[in-house]
């Protein structure tokens, strides 16, 4: 019988929200170091992140959670656009979210944004995952209103466009 065990070295992701107050939209990016069942042994090691363009880092919104437990007051490196966090030695795993706001317009269309986080070591240690996230304008909705008439090889729909006045620029 086989068994497996899986190293994951480094898994991003994000989710939008909007800020009730502001209107802003947020991204949470999370992300996962040494997540899998066999833990690599950090040595050096280090997490950094580039903020992509058309997002701003929101300050204070940096966590680090350490084998499950909160690290009070963890707080990144700044560098112009990029955070960087020193991770300590050992066989530990790591999840730390932090939040952007988007700066860009959303065209009609939506927008893509993704974001890349890095980690690397002594012994070789190096990993990089991209997250990404899909905007949705919220200036135009359309939707189907009833349904079809048809009448012979003929079919009518109606729609309902929605404009939301406060959205628009």
């Amino acid at each position: 019988e086989k068994t497996s065990t899986s190293t994951k070295l480094i898994e991003k992701s994000g989710k939008a929200s909007t800020d009730k107050k502001t209107g802003d939209t947020i991204i949470t990016w999370t992300v996962k170091l040494n997540s899998g069942d066999a833990k690599r042994y950090l040595q050096n090691a280090k997490f950094t992140d580039t903020i992509e363009g058309g997002q701003e880092y929101v300050d204070g919104s940096f966590t680090v959670k350490e084998n499950g437990g909160t690290i009070k007051g963890a707080a990144p490196a700044i560098n112009g656009a990029t955070l960087s966090y020193n991770l300590k030695d050992g066989y530990n795993s790591y999840t730390i979210t932090y939040k952007t706001k988007v700066t860009e317009h959303i065209p009609l269309e939506g927008l893509k944004v993704s974001n890349t986080g890095n980690i690397g070591g002594d012994n070789g240690l190096h990993g990089s995952d991209t997250g990404s996230v899909d905007l949705k304008d919220e200036v135009l909705k359309k939707e189907a209103d009833g349904d079809p008439t048809v009448a012979g090889n003929k079919a009518t729909l109606n729609w309902k466009s929605t404009i939301n006045v406060d959205n628009l620029n």
